[in-house]
């Protein structure tokens, strides 16, 4: 009886999240949700092949996930957080605008140990402003902020 019980206080119930080439497994009903309204809206505004910008180091692989590019060198943000430069932000930006990149997902409060410099807005205020100036918010779900590029 005690090994049933410690059994199901161990189990977590797994919430699926459905992509087009792959399904993860969350244990957070709402993490979840957001996830996969996000991936719906990655799915429903862009194509396969098209580029998608992710700016937060905590997000699943959703190039991957979707069959999306990457439209910058970087796979993640987390070179320009601790070594930052003005050359990579500027690069990162010429390359989404360049590719004609319309989707961004992004949210901006994240960083490492708490430490203010490498926080994202400290560290990346060119790419906060490129995407201020060329994107807008269109939707957000949790802290997944998703942006369109927009119209000139």
């Amino acid at each position: 009886l005690s090994l049933v019980r410690a059994t199901r206080e161990w189990w977590t119930p797994h919430y699926q999240v459905r992509a087009p080439r792959g399904v993860l497994l969350l244990s957070d009903p709402q993490e979840a949700r957001n996830l996969q309204a996000t991936l719906d809206f990655i799915t429903n505004h862009t194509q396969e092949g098209d580029y998608l910008f992710v700016t937060p180091w905590f997000a699943p692989p959703l190039y991957a996930l979707t069959n999306r590019r990457n439209p910058t060198y970087y796979d993640s943000l987390v070179d320009p957080i601790i070594l930052p430069s003005a050359e990579k932000q500027q690069g990162i930006c010429r390359d989404l605008l360049a590719k004609g990149t319309r989707v961004v997902v992004h949210y901006p409060y994240w960083g490492f140990d708490d430490k203010p410099h490498q926080q994202f807005l400290a560290a990346c205020p060119l790419v906060q402003e490129c995407l201020d100036r060329h994107y807008r918010r269109v939707a957000t779900y949790g802290r997944y902020w998703l942006y369109v590029l927009r119209e000139h």
